[in-house]
């Protein structure tokens, strides 16, 4: 991804090597960092004021964590996530040294990307899909985030895209060799030969 950027557009790494240097610098202070939130609700007001996104101020995240903490192993789940501030905040609370999973869902598709950079650079092992929580449909997009952490530790990050699949669908032998059939007409008028005797009529075949 860096490279990309590099090679493509220099002022784009510029700004993600900053990025990644105020995260890995707020981390070592024992906090979190929401860049990509807080420049989200200054650029997009008009945008996530439609859609009624109206961000969790982190002091409220952080309380939230606070009281919901779990010193064990365990999984945390936000259906709402937007840029997945209350999921850092809980990143943030939780046992390092335990193992945790953050489960994170919106209907916003930028809000999902934004999340999932967010887990990407604080390490945080997990997933965010973009679905509509009420009606529980089919997610449009999910994402793994960190799988390379797990089980054993790693100084590498990654953001793997499991639905869609890239992949185009394969096909079997026996369906290529098959040809396909036409489709055959529902109803046919076919008229009987001429007869001296009786006058043709017309005759209804039946398909079923």
């Amino acid at each position: 991804m860096f490279l990309d950027a590099k090679e493509k557009d220099e002022d784009m790494f510029l700004l993600m090597s900053d990025w990644f240097a105020e995260v890995t610098k707020t981390m070592e202070n024992g906090g979190t960092l929401d860049f990509f939130g807080e420049m989200y609700e200054e650029a997009w007001k008009g945008k996530a004021s439609a859609l009624g996104q109206f961000y969790t101020p982190e002091s409220i995240c952080s309380l939230m964590a606070g009281i919901t903490a779990n010193e064990a192993n365990g999984t945390y789940n936000d259906c709402a996530c937007g840029s997945g501030r209350t999921l850092l905040a809980a990143f943030e609370k939780a046992d390092k040294k335990k193992f945790h999973y953050f489960d994170a869902g919106d209907i916003d598709y930028i809000s999902c990307k934004m999340c999932a950079l967010n887990f990407m650079v604080h390490g945080m092992i997990g997933e965010v899909k973009q679905q509509d929580a009420l009606t529980q449909e089919t997610p449009h997009v999910i994402y793994k985030i960190n799988e390379i952490r797990y089980p054993f530790p790693t100084p590498l990050y990654s953001i793997r895209r499991v639905y869609p699949s890239k992949e185009k669908p394969t096909v079997t032998p026996n369906e290529t060799e098959q040809p396909k059939e036409k489709p055959k007409p529902r109803f046919a008028n076919v008229t009987a030969k001429k007869d001296k005797q009786k006058p043709a009529q017309p005759v209804q075949l039946s398909l079923f």
